[in-house]
Protein backbone atom coordinates (compact mmCIF):
# COMPACT_ATOMS: atom_id res chain seq x y z
CA UNK A 1 0.00 0.00 0.00
CA UNK A 2 1.00 3.07 -0.60
CA UNK A 3 2.11 5.87 2.28
CA UNK A 4 0.43 8.83 1.90
CA UNK A 5 2.73 11.67 1.44
CA UNK A 6 2.88 14.53 4.05
CA UNK A 7 0.97 16.84 2.10
CA UNK A 8 -1.27 14.61 1.42
CA UNK A 9 -2.08 14.13 5.10
CA UNK A 10 -2.08 18.26 5.60
CA UNK A 11 -4.56 18.70 2.79
CA UNK A 12 -7.06 15.96 4.15
CA UNK A 13 -6.23 17.28 7.46
CA UNK A 14 -6.92 20.91 6.09
CA UNK A 15 -10.58 19.75 4.54
CA UNK A 16 -11.44 17.76 7.66
CA UNK A 17 -10.86 20.70 10.15
CA UNK A 18 -12.19 23.39 7.43
CA UNK A 19 -15.73 21.65 8.35
CA UNK A 20 -15.52 23.95 11.66
CA UNK A 21 -16.57 27.39 10.23
CA UNK A 22 -15.66 28.86 13.38
CA UNK A 23 -12.01 27.64 13.91
CA UNK A 24 -9.21 30.09 12.99
CA UNK A 25 -6.64 27.61 11.18
CA UNK A 26 -3.10 27.98 11.05
CA UNK A 27 -1.38 28.33 7.87
CA UNK A 28 -0.15 24.51 7.02
CA UNK A 29 3.14 23.81 7.13
CA UNK A 30 5.03 23.06 3.44
CA UNK A 31 6.22 19.78 3.70
CA UNK A 32 9.68 21.38 2.55
CA UNK A 33 9.65 23.00 6.51
CA UNK A 34 8.73 19.14 8.38
CA UNK A 35 11.60 17.67 5.54
CA UNK A 36 14.08 21.36 5.97
CA UNK A 37 17.59 19.60 7.95
CA UNK A 38 18.44 22.73 9.03
CA UNK A 39 15.57 25.48 9.86
CA UNK A 40 15.82 28.74 8.69
CA UNK A 41 14.60 32.29 10.64
CA UNK A 42 11.60 31.15 7.64
CA UNK A 43 10.95 28.05 8.72
CA UNK A 44 11.47 28.61 12.43
CA UNK A 45 8.40 31.16 12.05
CA UNK A 46 6.05 29.35 10.17
CA UNK A 47 6.34 26.46 12.89
CA UNK A 48 5.88 28.96 15.62
CA UNK A 49 2.76 30.43 13.92
CA UNK A 50 1.34 26.89 13.50
CA UNK A 51 1.50 25.15 16.95
CA UNK A 52 0.65 28.49 18.94
CA UNK A 53 -2.46 28.80 16.95
CA UNK A 54 -3.46 25.17 17.24
CA UNK A 55 -2.22 25.30 21.02
CA UNK A 56 -4.62 28.51 21.52
CA UNK A 57 -7.44 26.16 20.08
CA UNK A 58 -5.91 23.26 22.67
CA UNK A 59 -7.52 25.39 25.33
CA UNK A 60 -10.87 25.94 23.12
CA UNK A 61 -14.09 24.44 25.17
CA UNK A 62 -15.63 23.61 22.04
CA UNK A 63 -15.16 20.08 21.78
CA UNK A 64 -14.91 19.86 18.36
CA UNK A 65 -12.33 22.24 17.96
CA UNK A 66 -9.86 20.48 20.71
CA UNK A 67 -10.34 17.57 18.46
CA UNK A 68 -9.36 19.33 15.27
CA UNK A 69 -6.37 21.33 17.14
CA UNK A 70 -4.95 17.96 18.49
CA UNK A 71 -5.46 16.17 14.74
CA UNK A 72 -3.82 19.00 13.38
CA UNK A 73 -0.62 18.97 15.61
CA UNK A 74 -0.38 14.94 15.26
CA UNK A 75 -0.43 15.60 11.29
CA UNK A 76 3.36 16.84 10.38
CA UNK A 77 4.58 14.08 12.31
CA UNK A 78 3.15 11.47 9.97
CA UNK A 79 5.21 11.85 7.84
CA UNK A 80 9.22 11.91 7.76
CA UNK A 81 10.18 14.82 10.31
CA UNK A 82 13.74 15.56 10.36
CA UNK A 83 15.49 16.04 13.80
CA UNK A 84 15.72 19.38 13.11
CA UNK A 85 12.09 20.22 12.54
CA UNK A 86 11.48 17.88 15.73
CA UNK A 87 13.15 19.74 18.19
CA UNK A 88 12.14 23.08 16.86
CA UNK A 89 8.20 21.85 16.98
CA UNK A 90 8.50 20.26 20.11
CA UNK A 91 10.41 23.26 21.85
CA UNK A 92 7.06 25.07 20.89
CA UNK A 93 4.85 22.71 22.20
CA UNK A 94 6.84 21.51 25.30
CA UNK A 95 4.64 23.15 28.00
CA UNK A 96 1.31 21.98 26.16
CA UNK A 97 2.69 18.44 26.29
CA UNK A 98 3.26 18.74 29.56
CA UNK A 99 0.17 19.92 30.74
CA UNK A 100 -1.45 17.50 29.12
CA UNK A 101 0.64 14.44 29.92
CA UNK A 102 -0.64 15.65 33.68
CA UNK A 103 -4.27 15.78 32.59
CA UNK A 104 -7.61 13.58 32.58
CA UNK A 105 -7.30 9.93 30.94
CA UNK A 106 -8.05 11.75 27.35
CA UNK A 107 -5.33 14.45 27.41
CA UNK A 108 -2.75 12.09 28.48
CA UNK A 109 -3.67 9.39 25.53
CA UNK A 110 -3.25 12.23 23.32
CA UNK A 111 0.46 13.57 25.20
CA UNK A 112 1.94 9.91 24.61
CA UNK A 113 0.65 9.78 20.90
CA UNK A 114 2.49 13.08 20.33
CA UNK A 115 5.47 12.51 22.68
CA UNK A 116 5.72 9.15 20.64
CA UNK A 117 6.09 10.95 17.33
CA UNK A 118 7.73 13.95 18.47
CA UNK A 119 10.44 11.45 19.73
CA UNK A 120 12.90 14.35 21.44
CA UNK A 121 14.42 14.54 24.39
CA UNK A 122 11.23 16.74 26.43
CA UNK A 123 8.95 14.11 24.80
CA UNK A 124 11.37 11.19 25.93
CA UNK A 125 10.90 12.14 29.46
CA UNK A 126 6.94 12.28 29.42
CA UNK A 127 6.67 8.75 28.08
CA UNK A 128 9.30 7.53 30.64
CA UNK A 129 6.43 8.69 33.50
CA UNK A 130 3.41 7.93 31.36
CA UNK A 131 4.54 4.36 31.39
CA UNK A 132 3.58 4.01 35.27
CA UNK A 133 0.63 5.92 35.11
CA UNK A 134 -2.09 4.76 37.26
CA UNK A 135 -4.48 3.72 34.33
CA UNK A 136 -4.08 0.76 31.98
CA UNK A 137 -4.92 2.55 28.82
CA UNK A 138 -2.70 5.44 29.64
CA UNK A 139 0.03 2.63 30.17
CA UNK A 140 -1.14 1.01 26.88
CA UNK A 141 -0.30 4.03 25.23
CA UNK A 142 2.73 5.11 26.84
CA UNK A 143 3.70 1.20 25.62
CA UNK A 144 3.17 2.33 22.37
CA UNK A 145 4.72 5.84 21.87
CA UNK A 146 8.11 4.11 23.25
CA UNK A 147 7.70 1.61 20.31
CA UNK A 148 7.46 4.37 18.37
CA UNK A 149 10.56 6.40 20.07
CA UNK A 150 12.90 3.07 19.60
CA UNK A 151 11.95 2.90 16.14
CA UNK A 152 12.83 6.36 15.48
CA UNK A 153 16.26 5.87 17.00
CA UNK A 154 16.60 3.09 15.09
CA UNK A 155 16.24 5.27 11.67
CA UNK A 156 18.94 8.12 12.05
CA UNK A 157 19.10 10.38 12.06
CA UNK A 158 17.39 11.00 14.79
CA UNK A 159 16.36 13.54 18.01
CA UNK A 160 17.28 10.68 20.67
CA UNK A 161 20.36 8.60 20.67
CA UNK A 162 21.61 5.14 22.11
CA UNK A 163 21.58 6.57 25.73
CA UNK A 164 17.70 7.53 25.04
CA UNK A 165 17.23 3.80 23.94
CA UNK A 166 18.32 1.99 26.75
CA UNK A 167 16.79 4.17 29.09
CA UNK A 168 13.46 3.30 27.59
CA UNK A 169 14.09 -1.06 27.03
CA UNK A 170 15.05 -0.61 30.56
CA UNK A 171 11.83 1.45 31.57
CA UNK A 172 9.60 -1.08 29.22
CA UNK A 173 11.24 -4.00 31.16
CA UNK A 174 10.92 -2.61 34.79
CA UNK A 175 7.05 -1.88 33.62
CA UNK A 176 6.18 -5.65 32.27
CA UNK A 177 7.71 -7.39 35.35
CA UNK A 178 5.18 -5.77 37.51
CA UNK A 179 2.40 -5.18 35.11
CA UNK A 180 -0.90 -6.86 36.18
CA UNK A 181 -3.50 -5.67 32.98
CA UNK A 182 -3.40 -8.28 30.58
CA UNK A 183 -3.85 -5.78 27.54
CA UNK A 184 -1.12 -3.12 29.19
CA UNK A 185 1.64 -5.94 29.57
CA UNK A 186 0.50 -7.07 25.55
CA UNK A 187 0.87 -3.36 24.79
CA UNK A 188 4.57 -3.29 26.45
CA UNK A 189 5.77 -6.68 24.47
CA UNK A 190 4.81 -5.56 21.43
CA UNK A 191 8.30 -3.36 21.40
CA UNK A 192 9.90 -7.17 21.35
CA UNK A 193 7.78 -7.78 19.04
CA UNK A 194 8.26 -4.83 16.67
CA UNK A 195 11.90 -4.81 17.05
CA UNK A 196 11.86 -8.17 15.54
CA UNK A 197 9.58 -7.73 12.95
CA UNK A 198 11.85 -4.65 11.82
CA UNK A 199 14.98 -6.75 12.44
CA UNK A 200 16.35 -4.23 14.52
CA UNK A 201 20.29 -4.24 15.69
CA UNK A 202 18.86 -4.27 18.81
CA UNK A 203 16.38 -7.07 18.92
CA UNK A 204 18.60 -9.13 21.12
CA UNK A 205 18.67 -6.69 23.52
CA UNK A 206 14.85 -6.38 23.87
CA UNK A 207 14.09 -9.42 23.52
CA UNK A 208 16.61 -10.46 26.39
CA UNK A 209 15.37 -7.69 29.23
CA UNK A 210 11.86 -8.28 28.53
CA UNK A 211 11.62 -11.86 28.32
CA UNK A 212 13.52 -12.12 31.47
CA UNK A 213 11.24 -9.10 33.06
CA UNK A 214 8.10 -11.45 31.63
CA UNK A 215 9.35 -14.74 33.58
CA UNK A 216 9.99 -12.46 36.60
CA UNK A 217 6.03 -11.66 36.47
CA UNK A 218 5.00 -14.88 36.02
CA UNK A 219 7.06 -16.34 38.74
CA UNK A 220 5.34 -13.58 41.05
CA UNK A 221 1.89 -14.20 39.98
CA UNK A 222 1.92 -10.54 39.14
CA UNK A 223 -0.41 -10.94 36.30
CA UNK A 224 -4.24 -10.47 37.44
CA UNK A 225 -6.92 -11.10 34.33
CA UNK A 226 -9.09 -13.35 32.74
CA UNK A 227 -6.70 -16.40 30.94
CA UNK A 228 -7.50 -15.50 27.50
CA UNK A 229 -5.96 -12.13 26.93
CA UNK A 230 -3.05 -13.12 29.70
CA UNK A 231 -2.36 -16.22 27.79
CA UNK A 232 -2.07 -14.07 24.71
CA UNK A 233 0.22 -11.53 25.92
CA UNK A 234 2.61 -14.04 27.30
CA UNK A 235 2.45 -16.15 23.68
CA UNK A 236 3.36 -12.63 22.52
CA UNK A 237 6.76 -12.50 23.98
CA UNK A 238 7.26 -16.61 23.65
CA UNK A 239 7.01 -15.85 19.88
CA UNK A 240 9.03 -13.19 19.30
CA UNK A 241 12.12 -15.12 20.60
CA UNK A 242 10.78 -17.88 18.52
CA UNK A 243 10.69 -15.77 15.50
CA UNK A 244 13.96 -14.20 16.18
CA UNK A 245 15.75 -17.71 16.50
CA UNK A 246 13.89 -18.79 13.15
CA UNK A 247 15.25 -15.17 11.37
CA UNK A 248 18.77 -16.05 12.37
CA UNK A 249 19.28 -19.86 12.93
CA UNK A 250 20.80 -18.93 16.04
CA UNK A 251 20.29 -17.14 19.88
CA UNK A 252 22.93 -15.40 21.93
CA UNK A 253 23.97 -17.57 24.96
CA UNK A 254 22.43 -14.99 27.45
CA UNK A 255 19.05 -14.71 24.67
CA UNK A 256 18.66 -18.36 25.14
CA UNK A 257 19.29 -18.70 28.47
CA UNK A 258 16.20 -16.19 29.52
CA UNK A 259 14.56 -17.45 26.33
CA UNK A 260 14.38 -20.65 27.98
CA UNK A 261 13.66 -19.23 31.47
CA UNK A 262 10.74 -17.42 30.06
CA UNK A 263 9.89 -21.10 27.99
CA UNK A 264 9.72 -22.79 31.76
CA UNK A 265 7.45 -19.69 33.14
CA UNK A 266 4.87 -19.73 30.56
CA UNK A 267 4.33 -23.54 31.08
CA UNK A 268 4.09 -22.87 34.81
CA UNK A 269 1.41 -20.38 34.03
CA UNK A 270 -0.55 -22.82 31.86
CA UNK A 271 -0.50 -25.54 34.42
CA UNK A 272 -1.49 -23.10 36.98
CA UNK A 273 -4.13 -21.82 35.47
CA UNK A 274 -5.44 -25.86 34.05
CA UNK A 275 -5.32 -26.83 38.24
CA UNK A 276 -6.51 -23.62 39.49
CA UNK A 277 -9.06 -21.87 37.38
CA UNK A 278 -12.04 -23.23 36.85
CA UNK A 279 -12.17 -20.78 33.44
CA UNK A 280 -9.76 -22.88 32.07
CA UNK A 281 -11.80 -25.50 30.75
CA UNK A 282 -13.50 -23.44 28.26
CA UNK A 283 -12.87 -23.18 24.87
CA UNK A 284 -11.77 -19.83 24.41
CA UNK A 285 -9.47 -20.14 27.65
CA UNK A 286 -8.28 -23.91 26.30
CA UNK A 287 -7.49 -22.79 22.81
CA UNK A 288 -5.39 -19.87 24.23
CA UNK A 289 -3.81 -21.75 26.34
CA UNK A 290 -2.90 -24.58 24.31
CA UNK A 291 -1.14 -21.93 21.60
CA UNK A 292 1.01 -20.76 24.18
CA UNK A 293 2.10 -23.98 25.65
CA UNK A 294 2.77 -25.32 22.59
CA UNK A 295 4.83 -22.31 21.65
CA UNK A 296 6.78 -22.64 24.79
CA UNK A 297 7.38 -25.74 24.63
CA UNK A 298 9.05 -25.14 21.03
CA UNK A 299 10.68 -22.69 22.23
CA UNK A 300 12.21 -24.48 25.32
CA UNK A 301 13.77 -26.58 22.54
CA UNK A 302 14.94 -24.05 20.65
CA UNK A 303 16.50 -22.31 23.54
CA UNK A 304 18.34 -25.09 24.57
CA UNK A 305 19.69 -26.61 21.97
CA UNK A 306 20.89 -22.62 21.31
CA UNK A 307 22.68 -23.32 24.61
CA UNK A 308 24.98 -26.23 23.42
CA UNK A 309 22.47 -28.72 25.35
CA UNK A 310 21.75 -32.15 23.40
CA UNK A 311 17.82 -32.75 23.15
CA UNK A 312 15.52 -34.62 21.24
CA UNK A 313 12.38 -32.95 20.53
CA UNK A 314 9.39 -34.78 21.34
CA UNK A 315 5.17 -34.19 21.20
CA UNK A 316 5.09 -34.69 25.46
CA UNK A 317 3.33 -31.78 26.25
CA UNK A 318 1.19 -31.30 23.56
CA UNK A 319 0.11 -34.76 23.54
CA UNK A 320 -0.39 -34.65 27.36
CA UNK A 321 -2.34 -31.38 26.85
CA UNK A 322 -4.72 -33.16 24.73
CA UNK A 323 -5.68 -35.45 27.17
CA UNK A 324 -6.38 -33.04 29.46
CA UNK A 325 -9.02 -31.37 27.42
CA UNK A 326 -10.18 -34.82 26.65
CA UNK A 327 -10.50 -36.09 30.38
CA UNK A 328 -10.09 -33.14 32.21
CA UNK A 329 -7.48 -34.81 34.33
CA UNK A 330 -3.57 -32.78 34.68
CA UNK A 331 -1.97 -35.06 35.94
CA UNK A 332 -0.08 -36.78 32.46
CA UNK A 333 0.39 -32.32 31.64
CA UNK A 334 1.71 -31.61 35.15
CA UNK A 335 4.43 -34.66 34.78
CA UNK A 336 5.35 -33.65 31.12
CA UNK A 337 6.07 -29.85 32.20
CA UNK A 338 7.81 -30.92 35.23
CA UNK A 339 10.31 -32.49 33.13
CA UNK A 340 11.39 -29.38 32.05
CA UNK A 341 10.82 -27.18 35.25
CA UNK A 342 10.37 -29.69 37.66
CA UNK A 343 13.29 -30.60 40.16
CA UNK A 344 15.80 -32.04 37.56
CA UNK A 345 13.87 -30.86 34.51
CA UNK A 346 15.79 -29.21 32.00
CA UNK A 347 15.18 -25.85 32.55
CA UNK A 348 16.14 -26.37 36.55
CA UNK A 349 19.95 -27.74 35.08
CA UNK A 350 22.71 -25.89 33.61
CA UNK A 351 23.25 -23.31 32.03
CA UNK A 352 19.91 -22.30 33.05
CA UNK A 353 20.13 -23.00 36.33
CA UNK A 354 16.41 -22.22 37.50
CA UNK A 355 14.44 -23.30 41.09
CA UNK A 356 11.41 -25.18 40.46
CA UNK A 357 9.88 -23.25 43.09
CA UNK A 358 10.32 -20.02 41.25
CA UNK A 359 7.59 -21.46 38.61
CA UNK A 360 4.02 -20.90 38.72
CA UNK A 361 2.47 -24.31 39.36
CA UNK A 362 5.20 -25.32 41.45
CA UNK A 363 5.83 -22.60 43.53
Amino acid sequence: MTRPTTRCLLAAAALTLGATPALAQPEALENEIITATQMNASARAAVDAYTEGWAQLLRSRDNAERESARRALLVPLHGEPTPAFRIQYGSRLKNELTRFAAGDESQALFAAELAGRLATVDAHAVVLELLDAPRPAIRYAAARAARLQLEAIDNPPAALNDQHRSELIEALGARIAVEQDAVALDGLLTAASDAVERDSDHADAILERHSAALAENLQGGTLESDIVPGARAVLRAVAAVQQRYRNQNRLPSDLAREGGLLAGSAMGYVLDAIENDAAAGSDASAAALEQLVKAAHSLAFFATRASGVSIVADEGIPDAFARWRQSGDPRALRTEIETWIGPGGVITRPPFNADPADFPGLN
